[in-house]
């Protein structure tokens, strides 16, 4: 596939559509909730990584998480996509998500 993306915008990202699988699901934040952002070693807890990006905990509920087929969440509105479904050489597939807050 290679790597030749579009340029960036912003409310968009890409991800491996094979890891991602057939079904989404989009939620709101729930406590013990884990994430593994790009460029991090291990997954944290989201309530770690809200703490640490400094997001109004009034905000917190209000953002949405989108888990893959497997449940594991690969993108979180406004932070960070996961280090598990980015793009890498292997990928054959690639989905396009774009969001927007009306």
């Amino acid at each position: 596939m290679g790597m030749n993306l579009p340029k960036r915008r912003s409310g968009t990202e890409y991800f491996d559509a094979e890891l991602v699988g057939s079904k989404v699901t989009l939620r709101h934040w729930h406590k013990g909730d884990r994430f593994h952002p790009i460029g991090m070693p291990s997954p944290v807890k989201l309530q770690d990584l809200f703490v640490n990006q400094k997001v109004p905990q009034a905000l917190r509920h209000k953002l949405i998480l989108a888990e893959a087929e497997n449940g594991d969440i690969f993108w979180v509105e406004g932070i960070r996509i996961s280090e598990r479904f980015q793009l890498t050489s292997a990928t054959k597939h690639r989905l396009q998500w774009q969001s927007s807050r009306d």
